[in-house]
């Protein structure tokens, strides 16, 4: 597809970080080889790329969202479907409406809690965890920073073990298929 695909550098913050998976996903759906390098985190990634060392990295809005707001990086494309509210993002495009439709990638956080843990104590905290969520004032203080909030079905213990479930049946094989492995 490109005839210097392995000239373009790609950062991201380390081997199995959402940077790195978001690279794999990237370079697969595009059916490219790009000369990817690793970071010891998403700082010094970051930093690199706005000192012009690298070319491209995928990484959570939120961390680039100051920088692009700034003026110093430049968003090619979103992960997501759904726009980002953000003007700095405003006709930002998805990857989708470039045609890849197996991109979209979002980073997503649960709450654990160790096995035997007390149903009693998993409904107070699964309680807790959707009343956060619903919460006008944190959801705000997300969008804010580029960020949604989760307002469905993975609030719940079963919810979130079926989308776990259905997240590493998804990447599976993108993994295999790069042959890069954290050790």
């Amino acid at each position: 597809m490109w005839a210097r695909q392995s000239q373009v550098t790609l950062a991201n913050a380390g081997a199995g970080s959402a940077s790195h998976l978001c690279g794999l996903l990237l370079q697969s759906s595009m059916k490219v080889k790009l000369t990817t390098i690793p970071y010891r985190g998403t700082g010094p990634a970051m930093l690199d790329l706005l000192g012009g060392q690298v070319d491209l990295m995928c990484d959570l809005t939120a961390n680039a969202l100051p920088q692009i707001r700034g003026g110093k990086l430049r968003p090619i494309a979103l992960t997501v479907a759904q726009p980002v509210k953000d003007a700095a993002l405003a006709g930002t495009p998805s990857m989708r409406s470039f045609g890849f439709e197996n991109v979209e990638f979002t980073i997503w956080y649960g709450l654990y809690a160790p096995r035997g843990t007390s149903p009693a104590i998993v409904r107070r905290l699964s309680a807790a965890l959707a009343e956060a969520a619903e919460d006008a004032g944190f959801q705000r203080q997300q969008a804010d920073v580029g960020l949604s909030v989760v307002r469905d079905d993975r609030l719940s213990p079963a919810g979130h073990r079926r989308h776990l479930r259905k997240e590493m049946d998804r990447w599976a094989p993108v993994i295999r298929a790069s042959g890069e492995y954290a050790d």
